[in-house]
């Protein structure tokens, strides 16, 4: 079984890298006044909802960091 994860460089140590094969997340942000909220789609059907922009924020960031983990779980 192959570690999509690793990659053995030429001295035949391993580094981590990125998914070989990573799907497209692509977040979509926007501001509902209606219900005074941040809202936050992800091309992969992840959603969030926060009245904070700071919360906003690090739910993107921890969405692209784990995002492409959990495209490697059996469906």
């Amino acid at each position: 079984m192959t570690n999509p994860f690793v990659r053995k460089t030429g001295r035949g140590n391993a580094s981590l890298l990125e998914c070989a094969t990573p799907k497209a997340h692509v977040i979509e942000t926007d501001f509902c006044t209606g219900k005074c909220r941040f809202v936050l789609e992800c091309t992969c059907g992840a959603t969030h909802e926060t009245r904070y922009i700071d919360e906003a924020l690090e739910w993107v960031e921890m969405h692209k960091e784990l995002a492409e983990l959990a495209d490697q779980l059996p469906e």
